[in-house]
């Protein structure tokens, strides 16, 4: 399952991803929850630092721009939410589909905004260029960047082998 939530600006999308990551490791889960499936096993550090407890979120973010056309704000019939609909939802929701469970990941413009502006962002973080990812239906590729929440730089490790992993995959698809 997914959903996804629309922010005013890159600072608040952030904010929110960190506390969701940052919350989501202190929770306490019920311990039949742990080690049920590989995405709800609880990983430590050699020095026995949690990295990883119970559930893993992917979370994703991509600006809106006048650059990728219009983003169309409309109301679901059924439910009565506001939905999106354009260019700018479509690679926010290929970033989500890229990211590991427990990762923030963000375009290049996010990338570039909070590179300019982190003493703005409440907490501290690390971005770090992971590769490009190709979207063969819109005729794009798109920078990913990771947004590494202070206190988590041992999930990138992870997060690393398992990019690299699928680097291979693409590469070997397009020979």
């Amino acid at each position: 399952n997914a959903f996804q939530l629309a922010f005013f600006t890159i600072k608040e999308a952030v904010e929110y991803c960190i506390q969701v990551q940052l919350k989501l490791l202190s929770a306490h889960w019920p311990k039949k929850l742990h080690d049920l499936t590989p995405a709800t096993t609880r990983k430590k550090t050699r020095t026995k630092r949690l990295v990883f407890s119970a559930q893993r979120i992917r979370n994703a973010t991509n600006d809106g721009q006048e650059s990728e056309g219009a983003l169309v704000k409309d109301i679901h019939p059924m439910t009565g939410k506001v939905t999106y609909t354009g260019l700018s939802e479509v690679i926010a929701n290929e970033i989500g589909d890229v990211c590991a469970g427990g990762q923030i990941c963000a375009t290049r413009r996010g990338a570039e905004w909070l590179s300019v502006n982190s003493a703005s962002v409440a907490h501290g973080f690390q971005v770090d260029h992971v590769g490009n990812h190709p979207i063969p239906q819109l005729n794009v590729t798109v920078e990913v960047h990771e947004i590494t929440p202070q206190g988590l730089e041992a999930r990138k490790k992870l997060f690393n082998k398992r990019w690299s992993a699928r680097l291979k995959d693409i590469m070997i698809d397009q020979l």
